[in-house]
């Protein structure tokens, strides 16, 4: 994306355009370029940050599970390439290594499944100690009364 006069594709329109004047190309790299919000430094502005925490957690928040500043790492690499219109396929492409190696997997719902039998088996556990216990107990004050 360079300058007037150049001819620009973009990877997400099927149409090229020519842009003829400096004030078209301003116009069109703060529309489609420049993130919306920037701070002083030129880094994207915080809420540009959440905005690409959300869209990635609605991509990948089925498949990763991560604590908050992960998913903020994985949005800021995104971020540090100042080309917006680059973020749509990199939210799509899978967390970089450095994020990759912060993630866990997703709970499925056969996991899921097997924690509920899990939880289940164990209160039947329990019934059936507590019963044993009880039945013990009238046991022994059964024998009691026939001892007296």
């Amino acid at each position: 994306m360079g300058s007037v006069g150049e001819k620009y594709t973009s990877p997400y329109c099927t149409a090229s355009c020519v842009l003829t004047k400096a004030q078209d190309l301003q116009e069109f790299k703060e529309a489609c370029i420049q993130p919306p919000k920037t701070e002083r430094s030129g880094a994207a502005a915080e809420s540009t940050l959440h905005d690409v925490v959300i869209q990635l957690q609605q991509h990948w928040g089925s498949t990763f599970q991560g604590s908050a500043i992960v998913w903020r790492m994985w949005a800021n690499s995104i971020t540090r390439n100042l080309n917006r219109s680059t973020w749509t396929g990199a939210i799509s492409d899978p967390p970089p290594e450095h994020v990759a190696n912060l993630l866990n997997a997703a709970d499925s719902r056969l996991e899921q499944h097997i924690a509920n039998l899990n939880r289940s088996s164990r209160l039947a556990l329990d019934c059936v100690a507590a019963a044993i216990a009880d039945n013990e107990q009238i046991r022994r004050d059964a024998d009691a009364l026939d001892t007296q």
